[in-house]
């Protein structure tokens, strides 16, 4: 098992709510490597449990993106200036 894969219990409410907060401070690419080494984990056919807590864990950074896009999504944008069709005049 590599030092980077990220293992969530999901039976356990303590652990999820610890790691969903841990993810809240990562960078998205960090995310996305840790997914990505998730990924290549379950590739190396892990035992029952682990497999269970590598997807798991995968669920909750998958979970942490989609909660960035909705978050971006949703933030009110700066107006864009409109030209006001006038030549700006010499002082």
């Amino acid at each position: 098992m590599g030092a980077t894969a990220f293992l969530v219990d999901f039976e356990n409410a303590t652990d999820v709510a610890r790691k969903r907060t841990l993810l809240q401070g990562w960078s998205e690419s960090t995310l996305r490597n840790t997914l990505n080494r998730n990924r290549l984990e379950t590739m190396s056919d892990p035992d029952g449990p682990t497999l269970r807590r590598l997807l798991s864990g995968s669920i909750l950074i998958r979970c942490e993106l989609a909660r960035r896009t909705a978050a971006a999504a949703l933030e009110p944008q700066a107006p864009a200036r409109q030209p006001t069709g006038r030549r700006p005049t010499a002082a």
